[in-house]
């Protein structure tokens, strides 16, 4: 949920936000797609929620949500990766 927040925090003329779950034996994918004009990208955030040895010295009220999301991505073993372009920004969540 707290990827969906930040898909919509980078819709800054909104947009829509598409999710879909994918499930194939024992793995899952979620892929979190956010479109629309003028995409803001947070490279902050982008670089704590793809990091995989990170400490909690730098959380601040504006990448909580990230930091909230990097802890439960090491407690489930997951991955996420982000791509971003002019007109969108995606999070592609692995386990």
């Amino acid at each position: 949920m707290c990827l969906v927040i930040s898909a919509q925090d980078a819709l800054l003329h909104g947009g829509d936000i598409t999710v879909k779950i994918y499930r194939k034996q024992d793995k899952s994918q979620i892929n979190i797609l956010a479109k629309g004009k003028s995409i803001k990208n947070n490279e902050e955030q982008n670089f704590i929620l793809t990091a995989t040895d990170l400490s909690d010295d730098n959380i601040t009220l504006f990448n909580v949500h990230a930091y909230y999301v990097y802890y439960l991505k090491k407690m489930v073993n997951a991955s996420i990766s982000c791509e971003h372009g002019e007109d969108y920004i995606s999070y592609i969540i692995e386990q």
